[in-house]
Order: C-alpha cells, then structure tokens, then sequence
C-alpha cells in the first residue's frame, strides 16, 4: 500500500539501527547468560520492540523473561503496579514513572529460581507527531533496575563517561541523552513502593530527547537502552 512506503533513506537508517541493536543485544545476552541474569521489560512508547530486540537473537529465551506492553496508563497502575498518584499527578511521560516500572517488571516476572536476579527495562515517552499537553514530541524516559548485588560499585559508576562512549555509537544529533542514577526508595514516601528485600536496587533513568519520525524515536529509544545495559553488564556479579 503507497502509505506503507519507505524511502531509502529511512530503510537505510532503520536498518543500522537494526544492526547496532542486534550487536548490542547479543552481547548483552551472552554477558547475562554466564553470569545467570535475566533480564524483563515494561514497554510503553516502545510497543513491544525492545522485547523484539532480544528476541531476534538466537537463544534470547535463556536470559529474556518477557514484556509487558502497558500502554494504557491505567495498565501501568493495576499491571505493574506504578504509583496512582504519581501518575494522576504526573502522567505517564515521568523519570519516576519509568523508574517504577523498571523495577515493577523485575518483580512481575522474578521467579524462585532467578533468585531476584532479574533487571528490568522500561521505556515510556511522547512519540509524536505533536505534543502530550505540556510535553512535547520526542521526550521519552527510560528506566534499568539493577538488583545492587549484581553491580560492583552500585551507583559509583562514572555515568558521564558511560553516556559519552553510548554517544560516539549513534550521534547526539539524532537523540541526545542525559542519565541520572538512584537507589531505590530514594523516592518521596507517596511514590516509593514497599522496601524489602527485592527492592535493593540500583535504578538508572534515561532522558532521551528524540528528533525525527515516530518510528524513528522509537527505534532509538530501543538502541539507547541497550547501548547503556551493555555498559552496565560489562562487570556483572556472578
């Protein structure tokens, strides 16, 4: 059908993106598999391709646990159970939300055998073509929690570096990114959830200032989050 037309440029575009998120899952994949890691999603913006990220690698099913695609607001509240009041307050384009459903998907999809050694991935963002309210096309937030006994020097890591070596991979052009990181419960007491012993977690939120096509913030946000869980895994506890 002509509205389903893609110009080479775009073909071309989407296709590296393919390519950079195929390296990058891969890596991440067989880093998580040696150090028994699981890994699960909660997708908003995304729609289910970040899960298509991992799962278009041969053996995903060892590591990748699941997504799930929470793109009604109420789903994020009465599925991964984000704060009601944060997100009547906020909406759904909020760090603290994506943080919340980062950690929120770990426990969804933790079972007795992974023993709570699961990170969780989230995505939630304005994809356009115009605004949401006050916020405008392009915003996106990405959320990775990460059980502290998995990291080395929970929260110690030099994020500034990390983002510039995540930049030099895709260009700051098309989708700049500032990150900032927590640890869990850091939150005000209306919007942190119950602390207990899954909830020791290093949270990592992800600003992403997106241009371009829909498809193309998208994509990006997907090749964003996987550019710094690679960056994240490279000293995974065992």
């Amino acid at each position: 059908m002509p509205g389903n037309t893609m110009s080479a440029p775009e073909a071309t575009t989407i296709g590296v993106m393919e390519d950079r998120c195929d390296e990058a899952a891969a890596v991440i994949l067989k880093r998580c598999r040696a150090a028994r890691v699981w890994i699960a999603a909660a997708e908003s913006l995304t729609g289910g391709l970040l899960a298509d990220a991992f799962v278009r690698i041969p053996g995903a099913s060892t590591v990748f646990l699941g997504s799930a695609v929470t793109y009604d607001i109420a789903a994020k509240a009465s599925i991964l159970r984000v704060n009601e009041a944060l997100l009547r307050r906020e909406g759904a384009v909020h760090p603290m939300v994506a943080a919340q459903m980062a950690s929120s998907t770990a426990r969804l999809y933790d079972q007795a055998a992974y023993r709570h050694r699961v990170i969780g991935l989230s995505t939630t963002g304005v994809a356009g073509p115009g605004p949401d309210g006050d916020k405008p096309a392009g915003l996106v937030y990405v959320g990775i929690s990460v059980p502290v006994t998995l990291m080395p020097e929970p929260g110690q890591r030099a994020d500034a570096e990390l983002d510039s070596r995540g930049r030099s991979m895709v260009g700051s052009s098309a989708c700049d990114t500032q990150w900032s990181c927590t640890r869990s419960g850091a939150a005000d007491g209306r919007d942190a959830q119950p602390r207990d012993s899954f909830a020791d977690r290093v949270i990592w939120v992800g600003q992403l200032h997106g241009a371009g096509s829909r498809e193309d913030i998208r994509r990006f946000t997907v090749l964003r989050t996987l550019q710094k869980l690679s960056l994240l895994t490279a000293n995974l506890q065992e």
